[in-house]
């Protein structure tokens, strides 16, 4: 009984104690709400009021100060709103308005009587309708200037207020696809390409493939690729030898293969690949060994030979392979035949842990000049369980999950599993950096 009477105690004690830290902060609220009323700063004590009303209804005085200081926020913003319609600003009347309706709800909301003008609602619809016009003219007028984002900038300011029906929409969409497309021209006209090409695509996305321009944003963008697309020659992975003794001849095989066919066959525009089999083979007629690093000169003149505008030397840089198991398990078991006897194997988990680094050389055919040269990452890890047995498995009497824990063959197909899943994320950020330099050097 004297157990629940101190818990009963304890819990009021700490309930009593919560209450009057809230009560300290809702005072120091209430008293910088009186603190700026004093200084004339109306807005800013009426929020504080609101903050305390909604924590303590039943504050003394709040409520009245709320609805003094309320009544001449009102009035200011009123004459604020009045100012900037008189002086044509009517995006910023309008949303003079809306802050104020929204200041309104929340003073109610706790219970201060304050009143709008009756006419308020009407008001702040039509300020709403001169906001939206004002902004489709302001982007008229920046189109008519050239001021491509400027205007794209005051449509979508428009269409964001919401006071269209469908056929107004539907309008604005078609004047942002005109200045996108007319700004394709213009980026064009001034071997901008890459930026005729995108501004062309996003004039296509709104209007679609069955519009009147249509067939001028295609002749935008064919003109645009013709004019500025960039021919690379996609140099095979290479590396020096203790980093192929250590990778092994699969690793380079895979990597290479994988950029070839799901890489190099899907260039981004602007960017066109030279055939791989021939610069293979130009390679090989060049610089003869394969799987060497390959010197700038060589890369260069493999790539005069392909006629190609920029050449990708890529090499495999350092190969890391670490392996430790993290827990054994002694597992019992019978051996083979007529006189089988009671033994144990040990089954380890086996965490693998591959690393690779590749440096990315890029250099411009014409000049022989070294454009870029940087690095990217690959790491994977994953774990396996591998048996360990004193004798030859092949006497136990295993299942056949159990034998798999022991068969090479099954062990290597799941390291080969752990070297492919490298091979992928180090052939895909190899062609990440190769597409994002080249393209950043087309305008």
């Amino acid at each position: 009984m004297n157990m629940h009477r101190s818990a009963f105690i304890a819990v009021v004690g700490a309930m009593i104690i919560v209450s009057s830290v809230g009560c300290a902060s809702t005072e120091k609220k209430y008293k910088k709400g009186v603190e700026a009323e004093e200084s004339g700063r109306f807005e800013e004590a009426a929020e504080l009021y609101i903050q305390v009303l909604r924590s303590e209804p039943d504050w003394p005085d709040a409520r009245a100060r709320l609805e003094s200081t309320g009544a001449i926020v009102i009035e200011n913003r009123l004459a604020r709103v009045a100012s900037l319609e008189a002086d044509g600003a009517f995006v910023a009347a309008a949303d003079q308005m809306a802050t104020l309706d929204s200041f309104h709800a929340r003073a109610t909301a706790v219970g201060a009587q304050l009143e709008l003008p009756p006419d308020f609602d009407s008001r702040r619809e039509r300020m709403e309708d001169l906001a939206v016009r004002k902004l489709l003219r302001d982007g008229d007028q920046a189109r008519s200037e050239a001021r491509w984002a400027d205007a794209l900038r005051y449509y979508d300011r428009a269409l964001q207020r919401g006071r269209m029906n469908q056929s107004e929409i539907a309008s604005v969409r078609e004047s942002r696809a005109t200045v996108l497309v007319e700004w394709a021209d213009q980026s064009l006209a001034a071997a901008r390409y890459r930026m005729a090409f995108e501004k062309a695509q996003q004039g296509l996305d709104i209007v679609g493939h069955e519009h009147s321009l249509t067939r001028r944003i295609h002749d935008i963008q064919r003109a645009a690729l013709e004019a500025g697309s960039r021919f690379v020659a996609m140099l095979p992975v290479a590396a020096k030898e203790g980093v192929r003794r250590d990778a092994g001849t699969l690793l380079l095989t895979d990597l290479n293969d994988i950029l070839v066919y799901d890489h190099w066959s899907n260039p981004p525009p602007f960017i066109l690949v030279a055939d791989p089999v021939s610069v293979r083979r130009e390679l090989r007629s060049e610089v003869g060994r394969r799987g060497r690093v390959i010197s700038r000169s060589e890369a260069v003149a493999v790539g005069r030979i392909v006629a190609a505008d920029w050449v990708l030397a890529p090499e495999v840089a350092d190969f890391r392979r670490t392996e430790r198991i993290t827990d054994s398990d002694v597992v019992r078991t019978r051996t083979k035949g007529r006189n089988a006897l009671d033994t144990t194997y040990v089954l380890n988990e086996v965490e693998i842990d591959y690393h690779a680094r590749a440096i990315v050389r890029i250099y411009e055919v014409s000049s022989g000049d070294r454009l870029y040269e940087g690095h990217v990452d690959a790491g994977v890890k994953d774990r396996y369980q591998r048996g360990e047995y004193t004798g030859d498995y092949r006497h136990l009497d295993l299942s056949g999950s159990e034998l798999a824990y022991f068969d090479p063959d099954e062990l290597r197909v799941r390291v080969d599993r752990i070297e492919e899943a490298l091979a992928d994320e180090l052939a895909r950020n190899i062609a990440e950096r190769v597409y994002s330099r080249t393209t950043s050097w087309i305008q």
